[in-house]
Order: C-alpha cells, then sequence, then structure tokens
C-alpha cells in the first residue's frame, strides 16, 4: 500500500489516515525515526525497551547440549593454561613482588616529580 504525503515548512509530514488506523496510530504517540540509505522509516517507540527487547535471539542455542559446551570450553581452557585435573583450579597469585609490574622512571606511566602524574589536574587550594 501506498500513499502520498507533502512535506510542510517546518517539516512535517503527516502520516495518512489508512496507516494510522492501520497501526492504530493515537496523536502524541512518541515514534522513532531511522535514516536507512535513501528512505526514511517510521516505527512505534515502544513502551519499555526491555519488553520490547525480551526473546531477541531466543532461538540462538536451539539445540545445543550446554553442559557439553562448557565442558569443551573448559578443557581448552586448561589446555592453553597447562594441564590440570578435573576440579583443580589455577593457583592464586598475590600481588606483584616490589619494583615488579611498575614502570620504569620516566615512562609515561611513572609519576613525575612530586608523586603525581603528569597529566593529574592541579590540586585544589
Amino acid at each position: 500500500m501506498q500513499e502520498e504525503s507533502k512535506v510542510g515548512p517546518r517539516g512535517q509530514i503527516v502520516i495518512p489516515k489508512v496507516f494510522r488506523d492501520a497501526l492504530r496510530l493515537r496523536p502524541g504517540e512518541r515514534m522513532l525515526v531511522e535514516l536507512q540509505g535513501d528512505r526514511i522509516v517510521l516505527r512505534r517507540r515502544p513502551r519499555s525497551y526491555a519488553h520490547a527487547l525480551r526473546g531477541l535471539h531466543s532461538g540462538l542455542w536451539q539445540g545445543v547440549d550446554a553442559a557439553a559446551y562448557l565442558d569443551e570450553e573448559r578443557r581448552g581452557w586448561d589446555q592453553a593454561e597447562g594441564t590440570r585435573g578435573p576440579g583443580e583450579t589455577a593457583p592464586c597469585e598475590g600481588p606483584p613482588a616490589e619494583g615488579e609490574g611498575q614502570a620504569d622512571e620516566g615512562s609515561p606511566a611513572a609519576p613525575a616529580a612530586g608523586g603525581e602524574h603528569p597529566d593529574a589536574p592541579e590540586s585544589l587550594p
């Protein structure tokens, strides 16, 4: 279905009555306006974006055995980190030893003289 509408002096376009009735559009209702190439697309603004997005990609994991998928991913992690037995976790590492992991003096990450970073804002009096 196609109808013609004229752009007014303030850029307003009247949506033909046949379309307003078909979509049950009411005066004051908010619309989303999107430019797609050489087209302008109008869509009703959802009352709740959370409700509008519910179920999006719901079929993505259809037919996938989640437990088998997770087991396969975990095996890949273990192979990347070295082999560990089931239930074993990586050892927890504490903070770096003094001097380890710190920037050399004069590098951008090292504090400037006075202990402040060169890009830090000036202190207030």
